[in-house]
């Protein structure tokens, strides 16, 4: 292997690895942070014309909008959905 595909190939293994671990610590922020407080929101609101869901989904487009704002265009995002909902899923991904 020449050393300029060695070298592609080592940043391209730690460019994988950063997303990996930003991935992994976003996520247990989210678990340990968001979550619980959506969670206590949504499943112990008192309000009676509260509709479930609604800060979930709020959430959920409000995020849309920092992802598109960071770059991410609607197929990354449509891809993303498709890729969590089959894996989720149990569906084999092609």
């Amino acid at each position: 292997m020449s050393k300029q595909l060695t070298t592609e190939v080592q940043e391209d293994e730690h460019e994988e690895w950063e997303h990996e671990y930003s991935i992994t610590i976003a996520c247990d922020f989210l678990q340990k942070n968001i979550v619980p407080l959506l969670e206590e929101f949504e499943f112990n609101n008192s309000d009676e014309n509260y509709v479930d869901g609604s800060a979930t989904h709020a959430l959920f487009v409000t995020l849309i909008q920092s992802l598109a704002d960071m770059g991410f265009t609607e197929e990354d995002l449509i891809d993303d959905i498709k890729t969590y909902m089959n894996s989720s899923l149990g569906a084999t991904l092609h």
